[in-house]
């Protein structure tokens, strides 16, 4: 609809255009989904305003998104404007599109006290709640200015102040990052659980970890009811997120109040707060590695035990440690009793085996304390060198195969075999491209020159291993792992004798595997 005469007189506050055209009859009322009813457009003309009722403004039809005049009144106008609209009979129950009525419209835009007022005395009710979110008025007053909540509170008989959404937030579980403190404050003040969970079973407490807002998390903890070792499903307890997120100030905050520093979390891969302190989720090594040092520091004083195992892929701090940490974090929890010949009961993987995933200064390091033979497997049949070649770590590949005196144990090195045939060769031509993983090696990750080494040392490139029901040669795996080039090359000058075997290979098109983001527990990698 193209703007009108009367709407350019209502613009311009020329009441007596607007009476002469309103005198036409013209099709004033009409509201098409592009624009607000005319009636909006005369909010600031109170003259202008009342003309228009007076002459039969349809004062609850919707316009775009649903919004009746009532709702645009509830966002911007003035308490006259509302109580006029009110007068003519608006109809304050009436929801737009989303299902909001103009009381959640004017508490979500933190109108003042006195338009807020203006609608409850008008008949709009207190419980109104959103029919697309299931959210009530609290649950968006929590984010606005806190005079709307002090507003609400005054009707607190009538509310639930732990009313649930559909994500099963109540109001203090819902601020999330964007609370407003004070309105916060008036919240739990005014008797709102604060141990409360949503429907993944995380608490406020868990959502001012996670959202680093540091003055809720304060509020929250200086309450006598608080519960610091509840347990979420996805994120474990208060003190695994803050461990996790390297934040020394939150984790000496929650073991003040209380927090079980061995506390475990049976459904996370980081099950204990010292591994989630090891395996941090923003990982960039240079700029992170110190504050994680200072959280495992702290755990361990505050009685987090480094000899700890659970029923985990990160069984224990020290294999974490070797596999994502730095030499004095494993100096340190080796001077502190952690044991590197401590080994998962179930894969058979020791300290050593998650450090030559990590890379050469891990590798030495734990390597210094072990006692043992550095290359016994894992019970899948993984050694040290399978793990550092997996990883691209072909400083530490050089250095294992340099451990070996004779050539005869350098040979039977590359050649052996795990459970499914894999040598470490097979396990270097599939590259691993997962950010989080890369980013926590103690060496560049480099598979061209891991899968060079290994062939200059005698590894085979026709072994045969399998993959699910395929059986596959390392040349088939670098082409369906696409391993790049320089790596597919490498193995077919390899193989040059076979000269059948390459043309096979280099005539046909080659199915390639789909890269996942997912890591698996059985090898560390991407699968």
């Amino acid at each position: 609809m193209q703007q009108s005469a009367l709407y350019h007189a209502i613009r311009s506050g020329d009441a007596e255009i607007v009476e002469e055209l309103l005198h036409d009859q013209p099709k004033w009322n009409y509201v098409d989904q592009q624009r607000p009813a005319l009636i909006v457009s005369a909010f600031d003309k109170p003259d202008i305003l009342q003309l228009l009722l007076d002459a039969g403004a349809d004062l609850n039809t919707p316009g775009p998104e649903g919004w009746s005049p009532i709702v645009y009144a509830a966002k911007l106008g003035s308490v006259h404007v509302i109580q006029t609209l009110l007068d003519s009979g608006a109809d304050l129950h009436i929801r737009d599109d989303y299902g909001w009525t103009p009381l959640c419209i004017a508490v979500d835009y933190e109108r003042d006290k006195n338009i807020l007022q203006a609608l409850v005395e008008g008949g709009a009710s207190v419980t109104d709640t959103t029919t697309d979110t299931g959210k009530g008025l609290l649950h968006l007053a929590v984010c606005r200015a806190p005079h709307v909540t002090r507003f609400l509170l005054r009707f607190k008989d009538q509310l639930d102040l732990n009313q649930s959404d559909f994500e099963g937030c109540t109001p203090l579980l819902s601020a999330k990052g964007e609370g407003e403190i004070d309105a916060l404050t008036l919240l739990v003040n005014a008797g709102a659980d604060i141990n409360l969970v949503d429907s993944r079973g995380e608490t406020a407490l868990h959502c001012a970890i996670e959202f680093e807002t540091v003055p809720f998390r304060d509020l929250l903890l200086s309450q006598p009811e608080i519960e610091v070792n509840c347990l979420s499903v996805y994120l474990g307890s208060p003190l695994h997120s803050a461990c996790r997120r390297s934040h020394l100030d939150c984790v000496e905050a929650l073991l003040a109040h209380g927090a079980d520093p061995n506390l475990i979390s049976p459904n996370t891969w980081d099950q204990t707060p010292l591994t989630s302190a090891l395996l941090p989720s923003e990982y960039a090594r240079g700029d992170i590695m110190s504050s994680v040092e200072d959280v495992v520091r702290h755990l361990v004083r505050s009685g987090a035990s480094v000899g700890m195992m659970v029923s985990s892929t990160f069984y224990c701090p020290l294999a974490t440690a070797c596999f994502s940490a730095t030499p004095s974090v494993i100096d340190f929890l080796l001077d502190a009793g952690a044991s590197p010949d401590c080994v998962d009961p179930v894969s058979g993987k020791l300290p050593i085996h998650f450090a030559a995933a990590n890379g050469i200064e891990s590798f030495d390091t734990v390597l210094l304390a072990f006692q043992d033979n550095m290359m016994i497997p894992d019970t899948y049949g993984k050694n040290c060198l399978h793990w550092a070649a997996q990883y691209g770590n072909s400083y530490t590949v050089e250095y294992i195969l340099s451990r070996l005196e004779l050539p005869s144990e350098r040979s039977q090195a590359v050649e052996q075999a795990d459970c499914d045939g894999w040598t470490p060769l097979c396990w270097a031509v599939c590259p691993l491209f997962n950010h989080y993983l890369n980013q926590m090696g103690s060496e560049n990750r480099d598979h061209v020159n891991t899968v060079r080494i290994l062939l200059k040392h005698g590894a085979n490139p026709m072994v045969q291993c399998r993959r699910g029901k395929e059986i596959l040669t390392p040349l088939e795996l670098a082409q369906r792992c696409n391993a790049g080039t320089e790596i597919i090359s490498l193995l077919r000058e390899t193989v040059s004798a076979q000269s059948q075997l390459v043309a096979v290979f280099t005539s046909q098109s080659v199915r390639k595997y789909t890269c996942s983001s997912t890591i698996c527990d059985f090898c560390l990698g991407v699968c």
